[in-house]
């Protein structure tokens, strides 16, 4: 279970990841990533996940548009290596939030919870960036669940 001063900490590290552009397949602050990267970057780099454990995380030669094609698992059960389930109305700061978009199949996108319904997320055409989980026109509609880091 995270502390306030550890959800403090994974929120200014996302906060600092705004405005790194959108690269697929990569987790390095400034110079590119996904949303997933941009996920297990963030916890690697306040020190909760290792860097073999983000490895992990990652699916293997994933494809970018998977979601809209394959009602695939691969994300989540790479989330659910690390994370526990919730419900929405747990979600803190610091906490994770998977989306699967209205033209998707699968739960293949993600950010990181500033104070819900606001979150950090990357986006292809953007990069990190703040949203609004509710109104944001990429996420309007889109089915959510939502995870929190496993108690070590």
């Amino acid at each position: 279970m995270l502390h306030t001063k550890q959800r403090e900490a994974l929120v200014k590290e996302a906060r600092e990841w705004r405005n790194t552009p959108y690269r697929g397949w990569s987790r390095a602050k400034f110079w590119g990533t996904d949303c997933i990267g941009l996920v297990v970057g963030v916890y690697q780099n306040c020190g909760f996940i290792t860097a073999e454990e983000a490895d992990r995380a990652i699916p293997k030669g994933y494809s970018l548009q998977i979601g809209q094609h394959q009602a695939d698992t691969e994300y989540i059960s790479g989330i659910a290596k690390y994370f526990d389930e919730i419900p929405e109305v747990e979600l803190r700061p610091g906490d994770v939030v998977m989306f699967k978009l209205k033209t998707g199949h699968a739960f293949a996108h993600s950010g990181i919870v500033t104070q819900w319904p606001l979150m950090i997320h990357a986006v292809a055409h953007g990069g990190v960036r703040d949203a609004d989980a509710l109104r944001h026109p990429l996420l309007l509609g889109a089915a959510r669940r939502c995870f929190t880091l496993k108690g070590r």
